[in-house]
């Protein structure tokens, strides 16, 4: 611990370190993106690196690395290619004392698209009004139909 002496004689205790202020910028929660883009802002490191690390964990574990801007501290960085699966992502700068502190996001990856089936639909020849049933293997898909090569417009 580093002790300071203040002009009227009193001491002051301040921590021998203090942790680099990092952030790291909200991301999309379910993306078909397997090359999430990180970015934020991070301090100057109280031991003056400009280094900000990702350190991603989920369905595989990996870390990406990138250099902050030396003026306005902004960072961005894309990962590698990821597998689908749910991960957690925390942006890390190292303070003197090797600790570190950051923001943790989660996001998930899901490049499969879903498998849209038709139940029930006319056979034949018919009238001015149809109807279908649909249904998807993902749940909070929408469906977007276009009738005898109509624009596609949302159904329902």
């Amino acid at each position: 611990m580093l002790v300071l002496a203040c002009m009227a004689g009193a001491l002051l205790a301040a921590p021998a370190s203090a942790a680099a202020a990092v952030s790291l910028d909200p991301i999309p929660e379910l993306s078909n993106d397997n090359t999430p883009t990180f970015s934020g802002n991070a301090a100057i490191a109280p031991d003056g690196a400009d280094e900000v690390v990702i350190e991603i964990s989920g369905t595989v574990t990996t870390t990406v690395s990138t250099t902050r801007d030396a003026v306005s501290g902004n960072y961005s960085v894309a990962s590698s290619p990821l597998p689908d699966g749910t991960y957690a992502a925390q942006a890390k700068q190292a303070d003197d004392g090797g600790g570190s502190s950051g923001t943790v996001r989660g996001f998930t990856i899901d490049t499969a698209p879903p498998t849209a089936t038709i139940g029930s639909g006319p056979t034949g020849t018919t009238g001015p009004s149809v109807s279908f049933t649909f249904s998807s293997s993902e749940g909070g898909s929408s469906f977007r139909c276009s009738l005898d090569g109509a624009a596609f417009s949302a159904c329902s």
